[in-house]
């Protein structure tokens, strides 16, 4: 059993769009998480690696408690992966990613789940009224420099939509997936 599905909750299409580009990579099959939580038992008998992707919302990892408890079980490969507006490489991406992963991860998760991050970028067109007035609170907290441990730059980066989506950033995943 070395079928793999990718799981993707995708509001504004950037996970999706990784998704889509890791089962290209892979030959996996993917499906929406919504769609997945109402073939619970189907996927966990026909798959022996199952990949859940996300999006980073104010540091959590969008729907990942749940799909934890659906589809993270004994003798099933499966890992993570995140998009988010957060750059992949600078001189503070170390530290916001890693201390996203512990706020996501309990530290036996973290050492037994391969999780991997992607930067996408922001689709204010798409997102949800109330994330787009979040976004908003956050960028006048960033200007005014009361948010920690958030990267140098960032009220800029989040002004305006932008698609930071690179298809290499997918690799390490695929190699995981093909190893």
């Amino acid at each position: 059993m070395n079928k793999t599905v990718i799981i993707y909750l995708s509001k504004t299409g950037f996970t999706e769009k990784y998704a889509k580009w890791a089962a290209e990579e892979t030959g996996a099959e993917i499906i929406s998480f919504k769609e997945a939580k109402k073939c619970r038992k189907k996927i966990l008998s026909d798959f022996g690696t199952i990949i859940f992707g996300s999006r980073l919302l104010g540091g959590m990892i969008e729907g990942l408690r749940k799909a934890k408890k659906l589809f993270y079980i004994e003798d099933i490969r499966f890992a993570v992966f995140v998009t988010g507006a957060t750059p992949n490489e600078g001189k503070d991406t170390d530290v916001t990613l890693k201390k996203m992963w512990k706020q996501n991860f309990t530290a036996d998760e973290l050492g037994k789940i391969p999780h991997f991050y992607m930067q996408s970028g922001l689709c204010y067109e798409k997102m949800p009224f109330i994330e787009r007035k979040m976004m908003n609170a956050l960028k006048a907290m960033l200007k005014k420099k009361t948010v920690e441990g958030i990267p140098d730059g960032m009220a800029d980066v989040l002004g305006n939509s932008f698609d930071s989506s690179d298809k290499k950033l997918v690799y390490p995943l695929t190699e995981w997936i093909n190893g």
